[in-house]
């Protein structure tokens, strides 16, 4: 056997130990996990135990569900959506109310977005607790967006 089947082995073995470890440490979320385990195995078929692991556990550990969108396996990573993120911030109790709006032509050219095709957004997020907004930029090219 080569030095690189070795690695590939070896790398193999540490993602299904790595995923038992996760399977093992589910806990009090084991019937939302398993809800969303059997999700992503259908929805993701070629994506490893391991990464199956993953993604479950963190839809399942913020009380989301990959059914409705809200975490997905994008990039070779688990990403919580839009949808994802509405429904976590609408269960905190400060949360009071946020804005997104396309960046203006200004706000594009100080970002120095080349393309007209890519998307740029603005969020306000205010808070009960707080006299100021939150701001955050989003930014994703064709690219990013197609499935």
């Amino acid at each position: 056997m080569s030095l690189q089947q070795s690695e590939v082995r070896d790398v193999a073995q540490a993602r299904q130990q790595a995923a038992a470890a996760i399977e093992k440490q589910v806990g009090a979320t084991r019937e939302l996990y398993d809800y969303n385990r059997a999700l992503v195995e259908a929805f993701w078929p070629e994506i490893s135990g391991f990464h199956v692991a993953w993604l479950a556990r963190v839809a399942s550990d913020l009380g989301l569900d990959v059914l409705l969108g809200e975490v997905i396996w994008y990039q070779g990573r688990p990403y919580v959506t839009i949808k994802g993120l509405t429904r976590l911030l609408n269960r905190h109790p400060q949360f009071d109310n946020f804005e997104l709006e396309p960046a203006s032509t200004d706000l594009r050219a100080a970002m120095r977005v080349a393309r007209e095709e890519e998307q740029v957004w603005v969020c306000r997020l205010w808070r009960k607790d707080r006299t100021r907004h939150a701001i955050g930029y989003g930014r994703a090219t064709p690219e990013d967006t197609s499935v």
